[in-house]
């Protein structure tokens, strides 16, 4: 059993191995595509809708939704994209990150 510091914070990738748009792909996934798909089966009702709300406690059977990234909860979600010579941007999305826009924010601006 490894100790927890044995494994580094952070691990240099290749360059352009993961882009801002596959970091805000992540924010927005509701497991599509997998065996947890969020916009699929009864909860998601007849439209497909991913959001699920609190579990009533009176029933029988406790439980718990699956629960993704992009929830209906969510109050704001930012992308940091560091960069050379003091050009960061940070992208700011208003609300659940499936459900708004990442806007840019200039750090040197």
């Amino acid at each position: 059993q490894p100790e927890a510091d044995y494994f580094p914070a952070s691990v240099l990738a290749p360059k352009g191995s993961v882009t801002p748009g596959m970091v805000v792909d992540v924010h927005r996934d509701h497991f599509e595509r997998t065996p947890f798909d969020l916009t699929k089966g009864m909860a998601a009702g007849p439209f497909g809708n991913p959001n699920r709300g609190p579990v009533d406690l009176s029933v029988k059977f406790h439980g718990q939704w699956e629960r993704a990234l992009a929830m209906e909860r969510t109050n704001w979600c930012f992308l940091n994209e560091m960069r050379p010579h003091n050009r960061s941007i940070m992208w700011f999305a208003y609300d659940s990150p499936h459900g708004s826009v990442f806007l840019p924010f200039y750090a040197a601006a």
